[in-house]
């Protein structure tokens, strides 16, 4: 669903290619279930956040992080939110 909105714009922080995924993260993936969407490179840059303030932030990546981007793989886990990149979150806000 997400990687045909997927480009190299969004490494660049390009506007339009951004918008175009949230589009479809507002349209089709955020739900009760789903309340949050962070994508990062493989140097720990966050290049899509679905709450702005995080944009181009690092931080470091975890193993199961490191893992799927060697294996290309979607990790989609239930975190606690004591992780920096969780500072705006708590537990009742959607």
């Amino acid at each position: 669903m997400l990687e045909p909105n997927l480009s190299g714009g969004l490494l660049s922080g390009d506007p339009a290619a951004i918008e175009r995924l949230d589009a479809v993260v507002n349209s089709r993936v955020l739900d009760s279930s789903t309340l949050r969407v962070k994508l990062w490179d493989a140097m720990g840059l966050l290049v899509y956040p679905d709450k702005y303030r995080l944009f181009g932030e690092r931080y470091e990546l975890d193993d199961d992080k490191i893992e799927s981007l060697r294996n290309n793989a979607v990790v989609s886990e239930v975190r606690n939110l004591d992780g920096p990149e969780n500072r705006f979150e708590t537990a009742a806000t959607p």
